[in-house]
């Protein structure tokens, strides 16, 4: 199980749990809907990484590749920051929350295609990478 994974499906309890805490608590139908689809979505995404680490594992021990691992990358501290920002920019003014957000958009871009070059680096993808260059 990967660790995004193990991190929704606990996010996903939590709010479940909350979400009738809440109902019981409180005479507010609307937060209680509120937490529960959020519950529920954490739930989903955890799900369905555990689902799509689980398919790319299988792919790779068919084709006998090794387990795909994405080195060290200054991407998660750029997520960390722009949340940081995002908040404040929440309790103080837009603008700040439009920094935070371009922010956590140039982080995912980056988080992503430094996977993409790991996974390439690593061989994963040695199909198109030798065809690739065969043609130059």
């Amino acid at each position: 199980m990967s660790t995004f994974s193990r991190i929704g499906l606990i996010l996903g309890v939590l709010f479940l749990i909350d979400s009738f805490v809440y109902l019981g608590l409180q005479s507010n139908k609307q937060g209680f809907v509120l937490i529960l689809f959020t519950g529920v979505g954490f739930a989903y995404l955890g799900c369905y990484a555990l689902l799509a680490v689980r398919k790319a594992r299988h792919e790779a021990a068919e084709e006998g590749l090794g387990e795909p691992h994405v080195g060290p990358t200054i991407w998660p501290l750029v997520f960390a920051v722009s949340a940081v920002v995002m908040v404040v920019g929440i309790l103080v003014t837009p603008v700040i929350l439009v920094i935070g957000g371009i922010l956590f958009v140039v982080a995912a871009v980056g988080w992503i295609s430094a996977a993409r070059k790991q996974w390439h680096v690593d061989g994963h993808d040695a199909g198109e990478h030798a065809s690739s260059t065969a043609e130059h």
